[in-house]
């Protein structure tokens, strides 16, 4: 059975939306993987991602999109 997903819509500045796309390079994956991922992550409390080192301002980054993406999913 397939797995369903939902299109959602976040915003990002300039400078976070460069941020995320660096760090989806880096991973080797698309920004919307990344951004996927990480917001799982972030919501299951486990910020270590793909094995490289998590700054805080990308973590305060994952929380904000994880903040973004759950309220998205209940308006």
């Amino acid at each position: 059975m397939a797995i369903k997903s939902f299109q959602r819509s976040i915003r990002f500045t300039q400078n976070e939306w460069d941020a995320v796309v660096e760090a989806a390079e880096t991973a080797g994956t698309s920004p919307g993987s990344f951004v996927r991922k990480a917001a799982a992550r972030a919501a299951a409390d486990d910020l270590y991602l793909y094995g490289g080192g998590l700054t805080p301002e990308l973590a305060e980054l994952i929380k904000r999109t994880f903040r973004g993406v759950h309220l998205l999913a209940y308006l």
